[in-house]
């Protein structure tokens, strides 16, 4: 904002996995997973989605994966935190909604 003075377009294209069944997941590994996954992108958002409403534009897009829409075997944690983003995902869009 300093610099350009304002933020057109905000991209969420953070990850990273963790291979595992969900039994021997450790606290520890699912909370990596869902500061990554989901928390950083929805401090993001709360950083430039007042901007952006005060401008009338703008644009935010997510990176997912088809995680996001299914869970396997051994990815149990990573698939809850990607469901998790698709849905921070889908209510920040009917918030704006004209």
């Amino acid at each position: 904002m300093a610099r350009h003075r304002r933020i057109d377009v905000l991209v969420n294209n953070a990850g990273w996995t963790h291979v595992g069944a969900v039994e021997e997941t450790t606290d520890q590994e699912l909370r990596r997973l869902f500061d990554v996954h989901v928390l950083g992108p929805a401090a993001l958002v709360r950083a430039v989605l007042p901007l952006m409403r005060e401008r009338r534009s703008g644009a935010i897009m997510r990176m997912s994966s088809m995680g996001g829409q299914t869970s396997f075997a051994g990815f149990g944690g990573y698939g809850a935190a990607k469901f998790a983003l698709e849905g921070l995902s889908e209510a920040p869009a009917d918030e704006v909604a004209e």
